[in-house]
């Protein structure tokens, strides 16, 4: 029987030749009392399987307030950690903020991410 999204899935794993490392926050308290986000070296999640791709940047206003900007796509294989545009993604050691995710439109295949280098 034909089974599409097991047929989406073996496209993937034929696709996404890289991998990435998820890191998500570490949420402290600071001296006056706000809250801080670090992110360690060490990964919430490693080697998932992905394919970056670039966007020459792109930005979007709206009533001339910058409401989006990304530079990159990253499409990522499907997994269950909970990823939000508060975490961060690295791949070939080059870390980039995430900017949105989109974890409908191909759910259980693979999640869509919007990306800003960092470094």
């Amino acid at each position: 029987m034909f089974d599409r999204e097991e047929q989406q899935k073996e496209v993937v794993a034929r696709t996404f030749r890289d991998t990435c490392d998820l890191h998500q926050p570490v949420v402290t308290i600071g001296d006056a009392g706000q809250i801080v986000e670090t992110w360690s070296g060490v990964a919430t999640k490693s080697d998932i399987k992905c394919s970056l791709q670039g966007n020459w940047g792109y930005e979007r206003k709206i009533q001339e307030q910058v409401k989006e900007n990304y530079e990159y796509f990253i499409y990522i294989e499907w997994t269950t950690e909970v990823i939000t545009a508060k975490d961060r993604i690295v791949v070939d050691g080059i870390t980039y903020e995430i900017k949105t995710v989109d974890r409908e439109s191909f759910k259980n295949v693979y999640q869509e991410l919007k990306l800003l280098a960092l470094s």
